[in-house]
């Protein structure tokens, strides 16, 4: 986990992220084939992808940080990023090096994020 007061030096200078995410045409495809083959019995409700399904069809995306939650103590909690606002995920402080990483160039590295794989390498 990247402490929090690195974390903030970052997102004050405005990096972008890397996060996970899943790719919605082909889980939504694997759902139409499950319940296809279902007999009859509908198993999932298109539209409400369970997430099973969509741990088969994960990807990595770009985005950008479009809001910043803080908890009672005025630390930050709850981070909204995505390319786009209707596509935005949200991402908790402990997500960041596991589902969220920062896009950091490798002259900015100062704490060896990259190194331990909790950042990756922006590139222009």
């Amino acid at each position: 986990m990247i402490p929090h007061e690195i974390l903030k030096k970052y997102i004050m200078n405005g990096v972008r992220f890397l996060y996970e995410s899943y790719d919605h045409k082909k889980a939504l495809e694997e759902m139409k084939q499950i319940n296809s083959t279902a007999n009859g019995f509908q198993r999932y409700v298109l539209g409400d992808i369970p997430l099973e399904i969509k741990k088969n069809h994960i990807v990595w995306r770009t985005g950008k940080l479009w809001e910043l939650h803080f908890n009672k103590n005025g630390e930050m909690s709850v981070f909204k990023i995505g390319r786009f606002p209707p596509y935005v995920k949200t991402f908790y402080l402990d997500d960041f090096g596991i589902k969220v990483k920062l896009m950091i160039f490798k002259s900015d590295d100062k704490h060896d994020l990259i190194g331990q794989g909790l950042a990756v390498e922006e590139t222009l």
